[in-house]
């Protein structure tokens, strides 16, 4: 299993890198992850809009983001096999909202098409992975 590497003040994955690569940067300024391809020519950037005051890796496999404006909530990245890796919002106390914002950044002319649901394809879901269903593409 890979681990998160550290980047100066961020940490990094690299994914698809025989096909297509993409560099996925976590806790870099403001942002929660910036998945970025071409050589940081496009880059979809998710932010909580609010600077992390600690960067702590648990273990060679979990990155977790402590917001300074928000100490009621905290980011795990967290590193599975292959290159795969799983996000989770931990909430510390009960939320006065049932809604997390998080920002999303990216460069004019990016496309978003959301993907079939299991129920939607029928049998044909069978030709497909379950981590396909109800996700995005982006082109």
């Amino acid at each position: 299993m890979k681990h998160f590497v550290r980047d100066g003040p961020s940490y990094v994955l690299d994914q698809s890198v025989r096909d297509s690569p993409c560099r996925i940067r976590f806790g870099e300024r403001d942002s929660l992850m910036r998945l970025s391809k071409w050589q940081d020519r496009a880059s979809l950037v998710f932010s909580p809009g609010e600077r992390h005051e600690k960067k702590m890796v648990t273990g060679k496999n979990e990155l977790m983001l402590v917001s300074a404006a928000s100490p009621k909530e905290q980011h795990l990245f967290r590193r599975l096999d292959g290159d795969r890796f799983e996000y989770d919002v931990v909430l510390l106390k009960e939320p006065e909202s049932n809604v997390i914002s998080i920002m999303l950044d990216f460069p004019e002319g990016l496309s978003f098409y959301r993907q079939y649901s299991e129920k939607e394809l029928g049998k044909a879901a069978e030709k497909y992975f379950p981590e396909v269903f109800d996700s995005y593409a982006v082109y």
